[in-house]
């Protein structure tokens, strides 16, 4: 639809107007459309940029970041050697090789890189947040490495770290209970729901352009509690707030199977294929044909004492 084509690429859009004067503010052009997965337009950026200056650390380190997800290898690895190559982008495109890596469903490649950061910034907290992503991710024990996040940020707020303490605590709870329909057979406890709201809220307020991940999440918590209207309430700001970014899509697709809704979880991952194709996308789509299946034996199933009609 036209409405995707303007949202990756609004350079083609009739009022679009060039405002990046010089080096630094095209950067911040690529760097911000990034941020909202536009790859199309952080490409057109980039271009700019390396056409005039092409051994640019930061942002070879952004088109690496581009090339490594839309798997690109060959030139995702010219541009990650042009950002190494360079003080000021060393570091950040070792944190985006991570970052990347996880979201190519590889944790052990994403651990190869966060030791990597370690190694050239120990007490950064990017070095920090990069092993609590990783860990969150691959379902590991997480409280130890978020108090060390919290630690190397002396205190100070930080919007993804909310999101992280929120998202650890829903997903221990729903794999320690094997949580798949509505309602659990074991409730949340009231410090998990408690910590997981407050940290998923404070990562809203402190991070509107990612909101949309954090209200799906926020859905499944008061789902799993049974408070319904309100889990509905917050899927609904989460499709209004990322209608394209494809982990929001996924997780409301999550919340549509717990409530039973196969019909709607299944758009939700076409959607979200769409824009990104992940292993995630496929689990969910096996577990909806799973539970649509056992849904229809038990609807197909004859009452008990019930005796098979005779045909004539």
């Amino acid at each position: 639809p036209v409405s995707r084509l303007l949202w990756e690429f609004p350079q083609v859009a009739a009022h679009w107007q060039d405002r990046a004067k010089g080096i630094d503010e095209r950067r911040a052009l690529v760097a911000y459309f990034l941020l909202q997965e536009r790859f199309g337009a952080a490409f057109i950026e980039a271009a700019k940029t390396l056409e005039q200056t092409p051994d640019d650390g930061m942002t070879n380190a952004y088109a690496y970041r581009m090339y490594a997800l839309q798997r690109d290898t060959e030139r995702a690895q010219r541009s990650l050697l042009a950002a190494r190559r360079k003080p000021e982008s060393s570091y950040p495109v070792v944190l985006f090789a991570s970052q990347t890596a996880l979201e190519l469903e590889d944790p052990v490649e994403s651990m190869r890189w966060n030791q990597q950061a370690f190694q050239m910034a120990p007490n950064h907290p990017a070095s920090h947040l990069a092993m609590v992503r990783a860990q969150v991710a691959s379902g590991g024990s997480a409280p130890q490495f978020i108090g060390m996040a919290q630690q190397a940020l002396g205190g100070v707020p930080n919007p993804e770290l909310e999101l992280l303490k929120g998202v650890a605590g829903l997903t221990k709870y729903l794999k320690s209970y094997a949580v798949i329909s509505l309602p659990p057979k074991q409730p949340p406890s009231q410090q998990v729901l408690v910590d997981s709201i407050v940290a998923l809220e404070k990562s809203i307020e402190l991070w509107p352009a990612r909101q949309g991940i954090s209200w799906a999440n926020l859905g499944l918590l008061h789902a799993v509690d049974g408070r319904r209207k309100k889990a509905y309430e917050c899927r609904a700001k989460a499709v209004r707030a990322a209608p394209n970014d494809a982990f929001t899509q996924l997780a409301i697709a999550h919340f549509d199977l717990l409530y039973g809704d196969f019909g709607t979880a299944r758009r939700q991952i076409t959607a979200a294929n769409r824009i990104r194709a992940t292993a995630f996308a496929l689990f969910l789509t096996g577990w909806a044909n799973l539970l649509e299946a056992k849904s229809l034996a038990a609807t197909d199933l004859p009452k008990a004492g019930a005796r098979p009609s005779r045909r004539r």
